[in-house]
């Protein structure tokens, strides 16, 4: 749970009640771990990833008419400008 909020960039609690939520809705449950009784790991349910699935979708339809005015030269530097800026928002880099 600490990992996914540092990746989150929230706190663990407001994390904790965001997965209960998704638990309610029956899109994740909590695993303990055995090696860590203290260690809890959250897993996506078959809905959670039939609902994954469906919001990427759903993202994929709304981006399409925005790529396609770019050439796929284009749409290279545009991944590759992404890849830029998301990269130190990922968990340990200093920016973060």
């Amino acid at each position: 749970m600490s990992d996914l909020a540092q990746i989150a960039r929230t706190s663990q609690a407001s994390l904790t009640g965001i997965v209960g939520r998704l638990e309610e809705r029956g899109f994740v449950v909590r695993v303990r771990s055995e090696q860590d009784r203290r260690v809890v790991d959250v897993e996506l349910t078959e809905a959670g990833h039939a609902e994954a699935r469906r919001v990427n979708v759903d993202i994929a339809s709304r981006l399409g008419p925005l790529l396609e005015p770019l050439d796929p030269d284009e749409r290279i530097e545009l991944l590759r400008l992404f890849r830029k800026m998301t990269s130190r928002a990922e968990p340990g880099h200093p920016c973060t």
